[in-house]
């Protein structure tokens, strides 16, 4: 038992920071966390132990053999592996009861890693502050318009994944173009975008049986685990590297980690946060907020989600309600943005320009009576008084009071 026992000791140092060499980790299954990698790769030892003693005509091994087995297949369990581990731990203890000095180290091992599975999976990382670079300039041309200024990558969004996900989805990772990938797989590329969505609204991980409704709605429960574990691994060992990267397993839950993503839309978020205090914007704010705007266009947030769902579960699925309340964001954020620089406009004398950004506001949504004012108050101070008393009688305002914003 010796050599088998230095086995599962020496195993542990295989782990660095959370991660394995990546050909390993796709040739085992391997999960991605930390804590899965080193529950995994104590599996692996212990299913290494149980061959080597019953080679040594040991029949233990047999037990060892299939304790490991059943750790690797529960791995998404925290019972299972923490109890196979503890059972493990009073064979060695055994064993050095009955003379064998190095099973010290496997009790201690095997009980450090059923503590280890005992512990709750880590949460995913929560999305506050993204760095509002511009994303690289060589977006096809469905998104960048031959006006849009020329807007170089800095070098904070390299070896980013890039998402775009207001008009076109489109996937940069440096000069890489992924979308293709992704989205010639149906499957995948709605259940990537569902978890992207559920991420950006900061929802909690999706369960697998709620992903098995998403997927696979009216099958029974049992066909549709099967669905979701194929879908998982599809996931990984499918898409490119830059896209499976971020997928995250907790227990029987998945999300994306997009901590280390470049978002257009959280972009956009934080430009609007930062022009919402009701006065006018500096200039080199109101530049970065034009280029933004230019460079996003006017599309919809994830104007496929729809036809990627009704291709999979024919809009059974809840995720759409999620994307309408994201839309709504995205539309109030980029009409912030666009506010503050119709004001930004107006108080340096460009009445005319400020009437330009606000026209497509109202015309959008002829509820906001703070858009609608302002554009009145642009229409008179360039000119356009026809226009300003066709506005305001069409909405019943009577008296407009407008002030320069200072």
């Amino acid at each position: 038992m010796t050599a088998a026992a230095q086995l599962l000791i020496l195993s542990a140092p295989a782990v660095k920071g959370g991660t394995v060499q990546g050909g390993l980790r796709e040739a085992l299954g391997l999960p991605q966390d930390g804590r899965g990698i080193a529950l995994a790769i104590g599996a692996l030892a212990t299913v290494g132990l149980g061959l080597l003693e019953l080679l040594n005509g040991d029949p233990f091994g047999l037990a060892y053999l299939v304790a490991g087995a059943v750790i690797y297949l529960f791995l998404h369990t925290r019972l299972v592996p923490g109890v196979t581990f503890l059972v493990l731990a009073g064979l060695g203890v055994y064993a050095f009861v009955a003379g064998n000095p190095l099973a010290a180290g496997l009790v201690l091992l095997a009980l450090g890693l059923a503590a280890l599975s005992l512990t709750p999976p880590p949460a995913p990382r929560v999305i506050d502050r993204i760095d509002p670079s511009p994303i690289p300039s060589n977006s096809t041309p469905a998104i960048a318009t031959a006006d849009q200024p020329k807007v170089v990558a800095i070098p904070a969004a390299k070896g980013r994944l890039a998402i775009r996900t207001i008009g076109r989805l489109q996937l940069l990772f440096d000069d890489q173009e992924l979308t293709a990938a992704l989205v010639r797989k149906p499957t995948l590329v709605f259940v990537w975008t569902l978890l992207l969505v559920r991420a950006l609204a900061g929802k909690a991980p999706l369960s697998r049986d709620e992903l098995g409704q998403e997927i696979a709605p009216g099958l029974p429960t049992k066909s549709q685990r099967k669905r979701v574990r194929t879908v998982l691994d599809d996931l990984q060992r499918d898409l490119p590297a830059e896209l499976s990267a971020p997928m995250r397993k907790f227990g029987l839950d998945v999300a994306l980690d997009l901590g280390d993503c470049w978002i257009d839309a959280l972009v956009l978020r934080d430009l609007a946060a930062q022009v919402d205090g009701g006065e006018v914007i500096a200039q080199e704010l109101a530049d970065q907020g034009r280029d933004l705007i230019k460079s996003l266009g006017d599309g919809q947030f994830l104007g496929r989600f729809e036809e990627f769902a009704d291709t999979v579960n024919q809009g059974r699925g809840g995720g759409r309600e999620l994307v309408e309340q994201l839309r709504a964001e995205v539309s109030r954020w980029r009409t912030d943005v666009i506010r503050a620089l119709a004001d930004r406009a107006a108080a340096g004398g460009d009445h005319a320009a400020a009437a330009r950004l606000l026209e497509p506001l109202v015309e959008a949504d002829a509820t906001r009576e703070d858009l609608v004012r302002r554009l009145i108050g642009a229409y008179v101070h360039s000119g356009q008084i026809d226009r300003a008393n066709e506005l305001r009688r069409s909405h019943g305002l009577e008296e407009v009071t407008w002030q320069t914003p200072r």
